[in-house]
């Protein structure tokens, strides 16, 4: 059975059994005879002093059984307890509440139970006295009142026993208590004493009880005592003093008494504790912050504590005196900072106050404040600030008056500079008369230098406005001196060049970074405008600052026209492969479509296939036109973007190459999330072309090529996939020149290694970027970033 019956106050109940500490202790006589009187007034073999825990009953003492405890789920006593009356059971088998008890169902088989609760003097029942039988009997009146007057006496005996138990503690704790600890009679002597006495004064604890305490006190504190005694006969609860008690070597302790008096039996219950050494260190403390104080005053150093918690700011006489306030000023955070002069030294202080609340920084500070009386005074200022619990509860430190010290300080340090100052410019000016000669040569040989230079060598001063230029400036522009320093460049600049070369040279002057810009320059004999690099560079004082610039322009107009003409040429040659390589593939598609219209019999088929092949031919002219418009614009030295769509890439792709789509049996899926891009419309089919017409190229034999198409947007730029289930590369041997001019990477096939290579310069030349994944007989897939 699982279940038992638990008291309203079960949790109090528990408190109070557990407060008489008498669960798991050893077998003790008193109890083990009521017992055993117990069963011999019910005249039963089993007999039992029961305490009822939480999860168990604990025998105290047990007659007739071999066991100790027992699990409360079996308890007949965690019935008892319920009431506050005899339980009587005179046969379990017929009592549902115990009749399927394994003490009754099995070993010892019990049959009669009656039991009478142990309840102290709250109420709380801890127990039973109970007693029990093998057999079915019922208890006379005068058995079951012998039980309740044996339950009373078990009571008594747990209280007997709790009280001896206390008493034993406090006579330990009274004797081993560090501090004296008396008792002490109406007729001035002591009662009892501990041992501490003993360690402390040196007498016996004979010689104290057998002596008068007045024997003991020095004769300047006995009316004291006898004042404190008088209090506690008047009825005071409580009363405390000092005393100067004597030991057994004739010296005397100051002992701090505190005494409380017991009415009833005229006994006086005392502690003492030895404040000798603690007098004797306030009174040297005493001694020392009257010293200190002294000290203080003469060398005008005032304290200060500032309560955080009180908000209360506490300043000693010197600190007063030092901001010229009287003695009964009460200062606050507030008014403290206003004494501070305006400006650095006021926020240096407020500065310093809340980094040392806020992270517990001291401070350590010359600062200047504003006494009472106008004065302007330098002090010292030191604090430091103290935690507790993470939070800063009190600011504290000092405040020295170092005013006369700093002004001479202060003094000394400008007479010293004024020295340093002087010694300084007068071998400056002793140097300067030396540089002078020897600068006026150098200038001679830099004018000389620059004029001899076949270009525009010119000085400018550190907000721009020029300051020199060489002979060649003035026979390349034809301008005078006077016209070049109110026009400067712009007079001769392209006017396409006038904006850029503003912004640009004023960046360098705002920012002190070498200057270069590619302008045009009008040239005088012929009025042609030819293009210069103008460069200049910063020179830097030891600070870094600009405090000249020196420039050249030099004529690149042959290497300019060099470089146009190089890149035009490049573009023909591109222009050309992609001819080449885009032509092909059509052609291709057209040769194999007329052989397979020559090797079909059936008409249908052949008209679909002439259908392709008009299709083809149709594309080619396109392929042709677009060409031709691409022509025309590298002729005119832009290449244009187009508003491309993605699905119409795929149409003309699949048109293009729509014999090896058949041949192959090639599907090409696609997932465009972006379906419209702005890039050169020819150069995005000749990708297109170049990556489906590999992927149908590369096909593994036997295999219907599955191509899939996708675009997307990633970080702001259009990305676009193409996949497919081809033989692959082997990125091992072939990543390093995946993308080179001729490269090949499968033998057998008609590749001439340069679709890769195009489409590679194609997207690059706009800024994009192609990745490659692929993996032998798996597949391949191109990523190119737009």
């Amino acid at each position: 059975m699982n279940y038992f019956p638990v008291p309203a106050n079960e949790q109090e109940r528990l408190k109070a059994l557990r407060r008489h500490d008498i669960l798991d202790t050893l077998s003790e006589p008193e109890f083990n005879r009521i017992t055993e009187l117990a069963a011999m007034i019910c005249d039963v073999p089993i007999s039992l002093v029961t305490l009822v825990d939480e999860k168990r009953q604990w025998f105290k003492s047990v007659l007739g059984l071999d066991v100790h405890e027992t699990h409360r789920e079996i308890s007949f006593c965690t019935h008892v307890i319920m009431e506050t009356e005899l339980l009587e059971v005179p046969n379990t088998m017929q009592d549902h509440r115990f009749s399927d008890n394994s003490l009754v169902t099995g070993p010892p088989a019990i049959r009669f139970y009656a039991g009478y609760p142990v309840i102290d003097q709250e109420g709380f029942a801890l127990g039973t006295l109970c007693v029990a039988d093998l057999k079915e009997r019922h208890l006379t009146d005068e058995q079951k009142r012998a039980l309740q007057l044996l339950a009373g006496q078990v009571m008594e005996l747990i209280t007997e026993r709790r009280q001896k138990q206390e008493l034993m503690s406090f006579q330990k704790m009274f004797n081993l208590a560090n501090d004296l600890v008396f008792m002490g009679g109406d007729d001035g002597v002591f009662k009892r004493v501990n041992q501490a006495f003993t360690r402390l004064l040196g007498w016996s604890e004979d010689y104290l009880l057998n002596t008068a305490t007045f024997e003991f006190v020095h004769p300047d504190d006995i009316a004291v005592t006898v004042s404190q005694l008088e209090r506690l006969a008047m009825g005071e609860p409580k009363v405390s003093f000092l005393q100067r008690f004597k030991t057994v070597t004739g010296e005397y302790k100051c002992i701090e008494w505190t005494c409380i008096p017991q009415s009833a039996s005229g006994i006086v219950f005392g502690t003492g504790r030895d404040v000798t050494e603690k007098l004797k260190l306030e009174r040297t403390l005493a001694r020392t912050r009257d010293m200190l104080e002294r000290t203080n005053t003469v060398a005008r150093v005032g304290g200060w504590e500032l309560d955080l918690r009180k908000q209360k700011l506490y300043w000693t006489p010197v600190t007063k005196d030092i901001h010229a306030m009287p003695a009964d000023y009460e200062p606050t955070l507030a008014s403290t900072l206003e004494f501070y002069k305006p400006g650095e030294s006021r926020e240096l202080i407020t500065a310093a106050i809340n980094n040392a609340v806020s992270m517990g920084t001291p401070w350590d500070l010359e600062l200047q404040i504003i006494n009472a009386r106008s004065k302007e005074v330098w002090v010292h200022v030191i604090g430091n600030a103290v935690f507790e619990d993470g939070v800063c509860r009190r600011l504290y430190g000092t405040l020295q008056d170092i005013d006369d010290h700093k002004r001479v300080e202060i003094a000394l340090m400008q007479a010293v500079n004024t020295q340093k100052e002087l010694n300084k410019e007068l071998k400056e000016k002793a140097a300067l008369v030396q540089e002078q000669d020897k600068t006026i040569q150098d200038i001679k040989e830099y004018k000389f230098l620059a004029d001899s230079i076949p270009e525009i060598i010119w000085t400018s001063n550190p907000d721009g406005t020029m300051e020199y230029y060489n002979r060649y400036w003035f026979d390349y522009t034809g301008m005078t001196l006077e016209e070049t320093a109110k026009f400067g460049w712009a007079f001769i600049l392209h006017p396409d060049d006038i904006e850029k070369d503003y912004l640009d040279w004023t960046h360098c002057l705002n920012t002190g970074t070498p200057y270069q810009s590619e302008v045009r320059f009008k040239r005088k004999t012929d009025g042609t405008y030819r293009w210069h690099l103008a460069r200049a560079l910063p020179m830097k004082n030891d600070k870094g600052e600009v405090i000249k610039w020196f420039g050249s322009c030099t004529d690149i107009d042959e290497y300019k026209r060099a470089l146009i003409l190089e890149n035009k040429i490049s573009q023909f040659e591109d222009f050309n492969r992609i001819i080449a390589h885009n032509l092909r593939g059509p052609a291709a598609s057209i040769e194999m479509l007329l052989n397979m219209i020559n090797d079909e019999e059936i008409a249908e088929e052949k008209d679909a296939l002439f259908n392709m092949l008009k299709t083809s031919s149709f594309t080619l002219n396109d392929t042709l036109d677009e060409l031709m418009k691409v022509l025309e614009v590298r002729n005119n030295k832009n290449m244009a973007y187009d508003q491309c769509f993605l699905p119409e890439m795929v149409a003309i792709t699949d048109a293009m190459l729509k014999g090896q789509i058949v041949a192959t049996k090639a599907q090409i899926t696609t997932s465009l999330q972006v379906p419209v891009m702005m890039f050169p419309k020819m150069y995005l089919e000749s990708i297109f072309y170049n990556m489906v017409s590999n992927s149908l190229k590369y096909s593994k034999p036997g295999v219907p090529p599955e191509i899939h198409i996708s675009s997307k947007t990633e970080d702001g730029r259009i990305v676009l996939e193409f996949s497919d289930n081809g033989l692959g590369i082997d990125l091992g041997r072939h990543g390093q020149n995946m993308f080179k001019l001729n490269s090949v990477f499968h033998k057998g096939y008609d590749s001439k290694g340069v679709g890769l290579f195009m489409t590679k310069t194609q997207i690059e030349t706009f800024g994009g970027k192609i990745t490659v994944e692929s993996e032998p007989n798996v597949g391949t897939k191109f990523t190119i970033v737009f």
